[in-house]
């Protein structure tokens, strides 16, 4: 009798049927401000189905979605992590979706790592002195090193095909060096924006390096 043919991809799939719900999202825009002391702020911006919405608020305690959606699920956050506080939360209804507007602001850049750690990166963002300047990282994607399979793909390309992730950081001196992103005209910003197909499909990690 022939063995079962071995899932080389559970968490792939989880993550497309949990992303499913999320599939008209248009685009995710996020805002970081870091003081030298660390401290800073976070606004973001998206939006997604009112269906979305909707199963935040029946799933609202088994964290099914990618992205905290409703004004409760930050006000938990807030409440768990420590230097963390929200100080506005907007959404709005249109007829194409529903578009969420949020900012908060962190004592520490371990309280706003903290609201993106996962079982599978603890840490994904960090900031370190090294030498005279400061090394702000941000962990994007762990990178797959097994290339999806076919049907995967296509369903990652029918999932996110209209998706963007836009993330841009803001510091109160110039950057030195970024290896990702688009720099600012006064270079105290730096961009990275790119189609979330582009990111999920790539088989090498993506962790963005600002160092100022």
């Amino acid at each position: 009798m022939k063995g079962k043919r071995k899932n080389r991809y559970p968490a792939v799939v989880f993550l497309a049927l949990s992303t499913l719900v999320l599939s008209s999202c248009l685009d995710i825009e996020a805002i970081i401000s870091v003081n030298d002391n660390g401290s800073g702020t976070l606004r973001m911006n998206y939006a997604v189905s009112a269906f979305a919405v909707n199963l935040g608020r029946i799933e609202s305690e088994k964290k099914l979605l990618a992205l905290p959606l409703l004004q409760q699920d930050f006000e938990r956050s807030v409440q768990q992590i420590e230097g963390l506080v929200l100080q506005s939360y907007e959404i709005k209804e249109t007829e194409k979706s529903t578009d969420i507007s949020v900012t908060l602001s962190f004592s520490n850049t371990e309280a706003l790592s903290r609201l993106f750690s996962t079982q599978e990166i603890r840490d994904p963002i960090t900031l370190e002195t090294v030498g005279n300047g400061r090394a702000f990282r941000v962990f994007i994607y762990q990178g797959s090193p097994e290339e999806p399979e076919e049907d995967i793909l296509t369903l990652y390309k029918t999932l996110f095909k209209e998706n963007s992730i836009s993330v841009t950081c803001t510091f109160s001196r110039e950057i030195r060096s970024a290896n990702l992103g688009t720099y600012s005209v006064d270079r105290r910003s730096v961009t990275f924006d790119k189609d979330l197909l582009e990111i999920i499909t790539s088989r090498d990690p993506i962790v963005w390096e600002i160092l100022y």
